[in-house]
């Protein structure tokens, strides 16, 4: 669970030592809902101070001399090196799909406002969104499924139920259309694509 949303069994310090110690009265609705549905919280990851600020101490779990992104860096590092199968982040900018791509993980942000923020400490209120971290898209649609109420053919379809942590047998590449790459000869595009496409297969 990163470190800034409330646990009542547990510390909640925001990745600030302004806060250590503090122990709230109760759980984030984030954390009931992840109960109520059948998790255990085993404990906090590290966050950046107050999801923004001064980065924590984890490293990136295949190269310590690198960092594993931020601001959700704990539970990104924790999913990849097995501490835990699944984590919440949460994101304003790129907090959690950051430090996912990192550390070789699945990072899925849901629409704004799909999980309740209450008891979570916001760097935004008009963008901060709550997330999860695991190791297929599978696991992240049963979590987010089961947390947000709904249902995993909304969030995917029938073929995400067989994949599981193993991973999925099917891949999908999205373009990104920038105003560079809209200036280039439609030769040279096509060529791009041709080229992503066969890297993706290959992966």
């Amino acid at each position: 669970m990163k470190d800034v949303f409330d646990t009542a069994d547990m510390p909640t310090e925001h990745g600030s030592p302004i806060w250590k110690g503090w122990r709230p009265r109760a759980d984030a609705a984030a954390v009931s809902l992840a109960r109520a549905s059948g998790a255990i919280v085993i404990g906090k990851t590290v966050t950046a101070e107050f999801a923004i600020r001064t980065p924590g101490p984890t490293v990136h779990p295949q190269t310590l001399k690198h960092t594993p992104g931020g601001s959700s860096s704990g539970s990104a590092a924790g999913v990849a090196d097995g501490f835990f199968p699944i984590a919440y982040g949460t994101q304003a900018m790129g907090s959690l799909i950051k430090p996912a791509a990192y550390c070789g993980v699945v990072g899925y942000k849901p629409s704004f406002g799909v999980i309740n923020r209450g008891g979570t400490k916001l760097v935004s209120e008009t963008l901060d969104t709550i997330g999860v971290i695991a190791r297929s898209v599978a696991d992240c649609a049963l979590f987010i499924g089961a947390v947000s109420g709904q249902k995993q053919e909304w969030l995917g379809g029938a073929e995400l139920r067989e994949g599981g942590s193993s991973g999925l047998e099917f891949s999908r590449t999205l373009y990104s259309r920038s105003p560079i790459f809209c200036a280039t000869s439609p030769q040279r595009s096509a060529s791009s694509i041709a080229s992503t496409y066969r890297g993706s297969r290959i992966l």
